[in-house]
């Protein structure tokens, strides 16, 4: 986490407790590729302080959820609806930020994909994670659909 410290905006890095007792995690960082693609694969002590500026005057609009996790002893309670929820409002009603993507979510993981499109969200693209076998003699299985209880 420290390599991201510099583009790093603590207002969007969200933690649930309950009873003082971390529950769930909500992370999202700026879009770096907003900031990059105007140091032109340099990145020396003037791109630093452009880096610094562009952070600085809000350039960059475009938000992206990093990490997000509930304990599953905490889950199916909607703390994970909440919280994206109420981070999307306070990012909407500051204007700090005008596109915000959530993510990938595999699809062996239902319950998140269900999560964004209950938030008003949609796929803007597919991911695909592929496998290979370093001993074909195993075979090959497909990740479980995940149970929620």
């Amino acid at each position: 986490m420290h390599t991201r410290k510099p583009i790093l905006d603590p207002r969007l890095v969200w933690f649930a407790y309950y009873k003082e007792e971390p529950i769930a995690m909500l992370i999202n960082i700026p879009d770096v590729k907003q900031y990059f693609k105007h140091l032109n694969g340099k990145f020396g002590w003037w791109q630093k302080l452009q880096l610094l500026w562009m952070k600085k005057t809000g350039y960059n609009k475009r938000l992206t959820g990093l990490a997000f996790g509930v304990v599953p002893k905490y889950q199916a309670l909607g703390i994970d609806s909440f919280m994206i929820y109420e981070c999307g409002l306070l990012v909407q009603n500051k204007g700090w930020y005008t596109q915000y993507e959530m993510g990938w979510a595999g699809d062996w993981n239902p319950k998140m994909g269900n999560i964004y499109k209950s938030l008003g969200g949609h796929q803007s693209r597919r991911m695909i994670t592929f496998r290979y076998l370093f001993d074909r003699s195993k075979t090959f299985e497909r990740h479980p659909e995940m149970e929620y209880k």
